[in-house]
């Protein structure tokens, strides 16, 4: 029914209320490692993934199947998620921010400009991002 119901397995008590956030129902969940983060894969083609604690969710979903997601697994270290999906295929996500980084860094080849670091980090003080470009 789309929608995803958090429960404390010691006292049998509903956290919070309902989650939707999957236009369509949902195949596969799987907390990280740490449990701090819940990824769910949706019969929208989607995953997304929720901070469990303030219960929102991080960044865009993430997509690339072409049915619905029906499994989902954590590598241990919580940097990696792999999704299964009904089209047969399997894909690895690469969810470090650190290796986010060097592949930006690699493809622009360069720090990012001030009015680039303004967009995508208001309010945060100018720094280089890159440091083999310094």
């Amino acid at each position: 029914d789309k929608t995803i119901l958090l429960w404390d397995v010691e006292t049998e008590e509903l956290l919070g209320e309902p989650i939707e956030w999957h236009s369509e129902g949902i195949g596969g969940l799987a907390f990280s490692p740490d449990g701090m983060i819940l990824a769910s894969g949706g019969w929208d083609q989607s995953i997304a993934l929720m901070d469990v604690d303030s219960r929102q969710v991080i960044g865009q979903p993430l997509t690339g199947h072409t049915d619905l997601v029906n499994s989902l697994s954590w590598h241990p270290g919580g940097r990696q998620l792999a999704s299964a999906s009904h089209d047969g295929t399997v894909i690895v996500w690469d969810l470090d921010p650190d290796s986010w980084v060097r592949k930006a860094c690699q493809r622009a080849g360069r720090n990012l400009s001030q009015a680039e670091w303004a967009i995508y980090y208001p309010g945060e003080n100018y720094r280089p991002t890159c440091p083999e470009y310094e």
